[in-house]
């Protein structure tokens, strides 16, 4: 911070000088709630609670393919293949003829002892067929058909679990394959992972389940997501913080390894803020230039200064202000006036031209050179304790005094 009490106009001039650019805001300090938005870049990723493996459960062969492949979207109940494994005969044979045995018994008379008894048998006799061939692999689109026809199915096919994306496809036609093989690796995109690098500093505010906006570039298309419970993984390469955000997907428009912008709404705790507009971004530091204020609130803000300024044009009065400043620590910039010239010099203070150019180096200087600066600050502090402390006052004021009361400076006391 850079304080000054001369006129606007000639902070302006500082301002222009500095920093090159016009348009500074000027605006009343205030404490309020800060808001933010933390922006950074996220990559779609498949929700692994989502994802289902095609495995085969026994030996066989591809029969039959569909000319879906990787990549594909396929729906729920979708047949993706076909195979023949010779250990569905005997377990579709037996499902038949169980089938086929129910039947008849459904239709006997009702008054025929032991029929209920016979039809519960049956029916947990079928239960258990019907899980054996889906243990086997089949789906319950060809169980229903085989209920519904009483026929064997020869060619097995194979059926998605679930509407999605296909990840892994291996079969191809006449593939002899093994039990436990994959075949197939689907992903269930309506509800998918966005994955994000944050700044350890900023990875405080991101906690769970509160939200944040999804963009896709260039398309003018948004989602609402939320950062999941799942802890933060840290990177030890890029030092940023790996957070999950969850996102529903209903029409499948975010697709593995896309880009997407990511946007959080951040509040901070009420603190002393200002217009962006009134902050001067030297690239090292950020500067803010204070109108007048209050002789009450001055030590204040000499406090939080880094550059005590003096911009005088004219006069032959030394402003009050600067004995304050040789005491406060911090480097003092002056226009090389008589009206700072009778206490200061270039030992204790950067003293510069009165025009806009000359003060901006100035103060450039000092904030650039910081030991330079240092150097004034110790010079005015040293040259403030010797010359301008209390009793060195009375000392001045005795000698001043002595002639007129014509003794010695000791009398007169």
């Amino acid at each position: 911070m850079i304080k000054t009490t001369r006129s606007l106009t000639a902070v302006m001039a500082l301002l222009l000088a500095l920093a090159g650019a016009a348009g500074v805001k000027v605006a009343t300090v205030e404490k309020r709630p800060v808001t933010q938005t933390i922006r950074m870049l996220g990559r779609v990723a498949v929700d692994e609670t989502r994802v289902y493996r095609i495995n085969s459960t026994v030996d066989g062969w591809i029969t039959k393919t569909s000319p879906k492949a990787t990549g594909s979207l396929v729906r729920k109940n979708e047949a993706l293949a076909g195979f023949y494994s010779s250990e569905f005969l005997s377990v579709q044979t037996t499902y038949i003829y169980n089938l086929s045995s129910n039947d008849r018994v459904r239709s006997q008379d009702l008054s025929l002892p032991g029929r209920e008894a016979q039809l519960q048998q049956f029916k947990n006799s079928l239960q258990q067929l019907e899980d054996n061939l889906r243990n086997l692999g089949m789906g319950n689109p060809q169980i229903e058909e085989i209920n519904r026809t009483r026929e064997y199915q020869q060619n097995i096919d194979i059926f998605s679990p679930a509407d999605g994306i296909i990840l892994v496809r291996n079969v191809s036609m006449g593939l002899r394959f093994e039990r436990g093989t994959e075949l197939y690796r689907i992903a269930d995109l309506s509800h998918v992972w966005i994955l994000a690098d944050v700044f350890e500093n900023e990875a405080q505010f991101l906690t769970p389940n509160i939200t944040a906006k999804v963009a896709l570039p260039n398309q003018n298309r948004t989602f609402t997501a939320k950062v999941s419970n799942a802890v933060p993984q840290f990177d030890l390469a890029s030092r940023t913080l790996k957070i999950r955000l969850e996102v529903d997907n209903p029409h499948i428009v975010l697709k593995p390894d896309m880009f997407v912008d990511v946007e959080f709404p951040v509040k901070y705790e009420p603190g002393i803020a200002v217009p962006v507009d009134a902050v001067v971004d030297t690239g090292l530091r950020k500067v803010v230039f204070v109108d007048k204020v209050a002789p009450s609130k001055v030590p204040f803000y000499v406090a939080l200064a880094d550059v005590l300024v003096s911009p005088r044009l004219s006069g032959t009065n030394t402003p009050l202000k600067i004995y304050q400043y040789l005491r406060s620590g911090k480097p003092i910039v002056a226009t090389n006036l008589l009206t700072h010239t009778q206490v200061l010099d270039s030992s204790v203070a950067e003293l510069t031209d009165a025009t806009a150019d000359a003060f901006g180096a100035g103060i450039l200087r000092v904030l650039r050179d910081r030991e330079h600066g240092a150097a004034l600050s110790r010079a005015a502090q040293a040259l403030a304790d010797t010359r301008y402390t209390y009793e060195a006052y009375v000392e001045k004021t005795r000698e001043a005094l002595r002639p007129i009361a014509g003794r010695p400076a000791s009398e007169a006391a």
